[in-house]
């Protein structure tokens, strides 16, 4: 008795015969550059079932900030917020209380000035490359 493969349809020794469409309607991907990060990532699970959780594990836990507006890490969310935070502290020590700028004032601005200036290079020589 041959044992039916159902390969008899498939000729080998002709080229394509016909091609089909799809015809239901495509459905379009939200755009990515506006939903926000996964809370957490998903581990495999066999990482998951191996590894015992050490006090490593518990500290990095409870260290991981609690951000309750997950569109903040979003690429132009994130940029404007810093921007705001920036233009905050170098506007801090005018209006302050205080006589003079508190030094960690002063330095939490210019670590963000810094920031803000490293992020406008990047994205300058990120669009060089894609330039060409």
């Amino acid at each position: 008795m041959p044992i039916n493969t159902g390969l008899e349809r498939y000729s080998l020794d002709r080229g394509l015969e016909s091609i089909s469409q799809n015809t239901r309607p495509e459905v379009p991907l939200p755009d990515a550059s506006h939903l926000p990060p996964a809370e957490a990532l998903n581990r495999p699970e066999l990482d998951r079932v191996l590894h015992q959780p050490t006090l490593r594990d518990f500290l990095a836990r409870e260290l991981v900030p609690q951000i309750y507006d997950r569109q903040l890490l979003t690429p132009q969310r994130f940029e404007s917020t810093l921007r705001q935070a920036a233009q905050t502290l170098r506007d801090m020590p005018s209006t302050g209380n205080t006589g003079g700028s508190s030094p960690a004032i002063a330095k939490a601005a210019r670590a963000l000035a810094e920031e803000t200036n490293l992020r406008e290079l990047l994205n300058m020589y990120r669009s060089t490359l894609f330039q060409g």
